[in-house]
């Protein structure tokens, strides 16, 4: 037979009322968790260079569990909590359950994990990358559930690491309505996405059977594109056509 102490049994008993009473700040909390914080040598800790983000936790963390004993000590910028118990019941919970959550609380994970994690381009791409697959895909389809839906999976191979992480990014198309439903706290990325929230419509023109568009210079986006330089563009889901990255110059693909 297994030995729960008294005090263990209350924590239960008082986290499960905490749970179903404050989804949107335990989803809070644990997409912090997910993003730059783990559980490790029996220790919960959530580390980050930027201190609204740290403060975010800690207040977020304080109003769960202050008035149930369990602390963090901040140094820094790392914040660490030494309870066992809190180490094993935050280990345990099946994430998989914010799928089913309601809208304002799947608002706010995606916003904690995409503050943590998720990474603004210099021409406003918004993606994000991790080693967990099943996160990725749980972020994938919450963002599909909000209705942005021009995503792109991938896999990239960081050679830093020598590992294999997963990713998406969003169409730059969607930023407008990304940033209409989650609102950076991360205010580097809330910048170089709000610059890239409007784009110039290009007509195409056809010719004996082929589609000639001229785009000028000024109205690429891109920065770093010169002249003579392939742009790869395609058609996103809603028939418009996207810049999706540039390529190498025309003189080595002749080659």
């Amino acid at each position: 037979m297994t030995y729960i102490s008294p005090k263990a049994l209350f924590l239960n008993k008082k986290f499960d009322e905490s749970f179903n009473n404050h989804k949107k700040e335990w989803a809070s909390l644990l997409g912090h968790l997910f993003g730059d914080g783990g559980f490790s040598c029996k220790k919960v800790y959530y580390c980050n260079t930027h201190t609204s983000l740290l403060d975010e936790f800690e207040n977020t963390f304080n109003f769960l569990f202050k008035n149930l004993g369990l602390n963090l000590r901040r140094k820094e910028f790392v914040l660490v909590c030494d309870s066992v118990y809190l180490f094993h019941s935050l280990k345990g919970i099946d994430i998989t359950y914010i799928l089913k959550e309601n809208e304002h609380s799947k608002i706010v994970f995606l916003k904690a994990l995409f503050d943590d994690e998720g990474s603004v381009s210099k021409q406003g791409t918004i993606s994000i990358m991790m080693k967990d697959y099943k996160i990725i895909n749980i972020l994938f389809n919450l963002l599909k559930d909000l209705k942005i839906k021009n995503l792109t999976k991938y896999k990239i191979f960081n050679k830093k690491y020598q590992r294999e992480y997963y990713a998406f990014r969003i169409s730059r198309q969607e930023n407008e309505k990304f940033l209409k439903i989650i609102v950076f706290t991360h205010k580097h990325k809330l910048e170089r996405a709000n610059k890239n929230t409007h784009f110039n419509r290009v007509k195409l023109q056809e010719m004996g059977g082929q589609f000639k568009m001229t785009i000028p210079r000024n109205k690429v986006l891109r920065k770093g594109w010169k002249k003579g330089q392939l742009l790869d563009i395609d058609f996103n889901e809603k028939g418009n056509l996207e810049i999706v990255e540039i390529k190498e110059n025309f003189k080595k693909i002749e080659e």
